[in-house]
């Protein structure tokens, strides 16, 4: 297995409940009825997953 390494100049300064609370803001906007539940419901519900992930890693888990 290869490693994967993200490089990024942005640094993360907010907190897991202000990034899930914008994820839910966006798809409210963007959601509909004929694809929300057919593909992007499992989608979010991996994001959100990943985002508890995550926020409960040590700060230096690299």
């Amino acid at each position: 297995m290869d490693r994967i390494k993200v490089c990024s100049n942005k640094k993360f300064l907010n907190t897991a409940e202000n990034l899930e609370k914008k994820l839910n803001q966006n798809m409210e906007k963007y959601q509909n009825e004929m694809s929300f539940d057919n593909t992007e419901a499992s989608l979010v519900w991996i994001v959100r997953g990943c985002i508890d992930y995550f926020d409960k890693l040590e700060s230096d888990f690299g």
